[in-house]
């Protein structure tokens, strides 16, 4: 399968995931919104799969069809590697109380239908968390950062210039987590911070 999502391997923030998922100090990845699986995806797996142990990504994608998409492009890879999975982990009361995103009322927001359609399967999350991407929805990433921050030693955000400039700015202010990366110049910006308990990049 070509990478040639919207996260490439060959960019930056696709090297720096690619890196986070060669890293055997860290066994258990999670992304948020799956798109056709030819993105970040894709950039995880490159790594995932070429090592013998239990390292694993679970990807959540709460957009039916490209869902569909994603197993047809992510049948080949070993399912003791992925776990691929229809649904949203939060629910749409968990939303930040927000009218209004990038222009865009909440109720009118294409991934905010999504979620509401999408089954609820928060409890196909792992128990324990290395590294998140989150990559969902506008309203989404808020909510799922909101639930699993104090679960996860490595973060990953895209678009922080918009969709997740607000868990950003957390970040910046925190004297929990380590910027690594803090690009606000390539894709709408992104940004990577490790906790600083954790001692492992």
């Amino acid at each position: 399968m070509k990478n040639d999502g919207e996260i490439k391997i060959v960019q930056s923030f696709g090297k720096r995931i690619a890196e986070l998922s060669q890293n055997r100090e860290y066994e258990v990845y999670v992304e948020t919104g799956t798109m056709h699986g030819n993105g970040s995806t894709l950039c995880f797996l490159v790594a995932i799969l070429d090592r013998n142990d239990k390292s694993k990504l679970y990807t959540f994608e709460t957009n039916s069809s490209f869902y569909k998409i994603a197993c047809a492009n992510l049948k080949e890879f070993d399912a003791a590697k992925i776990e691929y999975v229809y649904g949203s982990i939060v629910e749409y009361s968990d939303l930040p109380d927000w009218k209004v995103w990038n222009t865009t009322l909440k109720e009118d927001y294409q991934y905010n239908k999504d979620l509401l359609a999408a089954p609820y399967v928060g409890d196909k999350l792992p128990s324990q968390i290395d590294v998140l991407l989150l990559d969902s929805g506008g309203w989404s990433r808020q909510a799922e950062w909101n639930k699993l921050k104090d679960r996860i030693k490595v973060i990953l955000l895209d678009d922080t210039l918009v969709s997740t400039n607000h868990i950003r700015n957390e970040i910046l202010k925190s004297s929990q987590w380590e910027v690594i990366d803090d690009q606000l110049h390539e894709r709408n910006g992104w940004l990577c911070a490790k906790r600083k308990d954790n001692n492992t990049l």
